[in-house]
């Protein structure tokens, strides 16, 4: 069983590791791959990792959630944001969702109420990933989904996820790329 890649981004540890807690025993398939003090961090991790999920607290230094989350609907449209923060102003939680935001929760935490979502999540990205790979054409060379919208992809030989060339930093080749990403992912090109 494929599980998605989480990113949890909070300046707080306590908060981090209770997440990855929730996560590693209510979610079985989600997997913490990462977390970030910062949303510069956060965004740092994401041009070198394949991420499907992003917890991520309103309030945080260098960068705040409701400027990472719109960060990651701008760059990373196939990255499920979800806000965790202690703020129950409505303010907060229509600019998060406006952004891009798939869910808000609130501190403390509730167990229960944080399963769910989970659950939700897995289900939209389950839907959202067999929408991408029926609609992209297949590479020629090993027959696995191809980028659409790009000359470059990046393609799990499993076929189960894959990730545009534009998320991608500039600087990666197709030689170069193997040690920025999770073993299993490599480059594909289209001709």
């Amino acid at each position: 069983m494929i599980k998605y890649k989480v990113l949890i981004a909070d300046d707080e540890p306590a908060a981090i590791h209770f997440i990855e807690k929730i996560i590693e025993l209510k979610c079985p398939d989600l997997e913490v791959a990462a977390t970030a003090n910062s949303g510069l961090e956060a965004l740092e991790i994401l041009n070198s990792r394949a991420i499907d999920v992003v917890f991520t607290d309103i309030m945080m230094p260098e960068m705040n959630g409701v400027e990472l989350v719109s960060e990651i609907s701008r760059d990373y449209p196939y990255v499920c944001s979800v806000v965790v923060s202690g703020h129950q102003d409505f303010d907060y939680v229509k600019e998060t969702l406006r952004t891009g935001a798939a869910d808000y929760i609130l501190k403390p935490i509730n167990l229960k109420e944080m399963t769910g979502l989970c659950q939700t999540i897995c289900s939209k990205l389950n839907k959202m990933y067999y929408t991408r790979r029926s609609q992209q054409p297949r590479c020629k060379h090993t027959g696995h989904q191809a980028s659409s919208d790009a000359s470059i992809g990046v393609c799990d030989p499993r076929g189960s996820r894959q990730m545009p060339a534009s998320s991608h930093s500039a600087r990666c080749s197709r030689e170069s790329i193997f040690p920025l990403y999770e073993p299993g992912y490599y480059f594909i090109g289209q001709t």
